[in-house]
């Protein structure tokens, strides 16, 4: 689901997979739905490729978490875990819902 305020991402990964380098533009929250271990892997841009800078292993959170995220730039996730890792995002277009 996409409009003019907000943007609902779900979000899939299957065990041993790494999502594509992507980015995200606007603060979001995410809810975990299925967490696992994952390597978060975070890119920048080099003559217009994006080229690794760092991979940060993350242990599973508790299932049925939100959390927060400012906006994020080049990164994919890889899962680590047995399960597939099931996630919702929701981007505000507009900053947030404070505002």
């Amino acid at each position: 689901m996409e409009n003019d305020r907000v943007r609902v991402l779900r979000v899939s990964i299957s065990p041993g997979s790494t999502e594509p380098i992507h980015d995200h533009r606007w603060p979001s929250v995410m809810y975990f739905e299925q967490p696992q271990p994952i390597t978060y892997i975070s890119y920048k841009l080099v003559d217009g490729k994006p080229v690794e800078t760092s991979r940060v292993d993350v242990p599973a959170i508790p299932t049925s978490v939100a959390e927060s995220a400012e906006p994020e730039e080049l990164h994919a996730v890889q899962n680590r875990g047995r399960g597939p890792f099931l996630a919702l995002r929701v981007e505000f277009k507009d900053g947030g819902a404070s505002k």
